[in-house]
């Protein structure tokens, strides 16, 4: 992460930092609309957090709430990336309560839109969380049906207003929304590695990969040719968007906007993927001595002349230039065609 600051925002104050800022509460657990005004609900959701961070609560996002907030980028692309991506496919999609009684032939359920199936199975888990309380909430018919479902049975099951109210209520409770965090995560993760093992590195491609598969899953054909075709290009963000606009119309005005969100995170100024990349660890003390050992026939031998310094790139605590090993390789060519022309070599 970069040591770039960022202005002090606070109630009325408008603009595309407000929009990031908002983009960045998202990640940390916020629902707000990013909309780049700093609002009431805006307010309050700092407020929040900064609570839940021990800071001082004034509601002003000033240097020790952006640097909490950036908390976030502390990871590899994986962790990032799953974290961002929520944010962003919890304003696209809805609220922990949110139950669309027929989306395309059947509910869709909670902040994700867990869709037929997928939503059957949500629920079942919050049910077992806490049988007595869902069942008071749902009542006996719904209830019972939920429980007793087999896994495949909703793949075309619609809600009634009145089943979609009794299902909200049962969702925004304590363990119905523990139970949509943890699922999202789980859900984004396996968006997240999937777009990784398509070929995608860039943290923003990834962002916007997971959004689109979560409305078209992860097998879309549509999908997987948008993602060949942006890794014949740079393979970030705005090739993926590139890609989509040249294959498809449908749903556009949701990819501009997460691609708008992702240019907002700032990630190119904001995160360094490298810096989150695990320390090797210390080496075991016959490794040391081997080291050494390798490091003074290479000393003898005329290849290297400061033992230090090499001892220290085997450490992995330095990374020599290219020069530099170009040199030493230049200098062992020049030794070994001179050994053979003494005729002591061999094969």
């Amino acid at each position: 992460m970069s040591d770039i600051t960022l202005p002090t925002l606070r109630k009325g104050d408008k603009g595309d930092s407000v929009k990031q800022m908002q983009l960045y509460l998202n990640a940390n657990g916020a629902a707000l609309a990013t909309d780049g005004s700093f609002g009431a609900a805006t307010e309050t959701a700092v407020e929040t957090f900064q609570q839940a961070k021990g800071l001082t609560v004034d509601g002003v996002c000033g240097a020790s709430t952006w640097d909490a907030l950036l908390d976030v980028l502390k990871g590899d692309a994986l962790t990032v990336s799953t974290k961002l991506a929520c944010g962003i496919i919890f304003t696209n999609e809805g609220g922990y309560g949110s139950v669309n009684g027929n989306d395309n032939g059947a509910l869709s359920v909670g902040k994700m839109q867990w869709h037929g199936n997928r939503a059957l199975a949500l629920l079942k888990t919050v049910i077992a969380k806490n049988t007595s309380q869902a069942a008071a909430l749902l009542g006996d018919a719904l209830y019972n049906e939920i429980e007793n479902a087999a896994s495949a049975a909703w793949s075309t099951r619609v809600a009634t207003a009145a089943e979609a109210k009794e299902i909200s209520a049962l969702l925004t409770t304590p363990d119905g929304e523990a139970a949509e965090d943890a699922l999202a995560v789980t859900d984004v993760g396996v968006y997240i590695q999937t777009g990784m093992g398509c070929g995608l590195t860039d943290c923003g491609a990834l962002i916007y990969f997971a959004d689109f598969a979560n409305q078209y899953g992860t097998a879309s054909s549509l999908l997987k040719s948008v993602t060949q075709t942006a890794l014949q290009g740079a393979g970030d963000v705005a090739a993926m968007f590139d890609a989509t606009k040249a294959a498809t119309t449908q749903y556009i005005s949701r990819r501009t906007t997460v691609y708008d969100s992702v240019v907002a995170l700032d990630l190119p100024d904001l995160y360094d993927p490298f810096a989150a990349q695990a320390q090797p660890e210390a080496p075991a003390p016959e490794d040391v001595t081997q080291a050494e050992t390798t490091v003074d026939n290479a000393v003898a031998d005329g290849l290297i002349s400061d033992k230090v310094y090499w001892l220290n790139v085997l450490a992995g605590k330095t990374v020599p230039s290219p020069a530099y090993i170009k040199a030493i390789l230049d200098n062992a060519h020049a030794l070994c065609h001179t050994g053979l022309a003494g005729g002591s070599g061999g094969q």
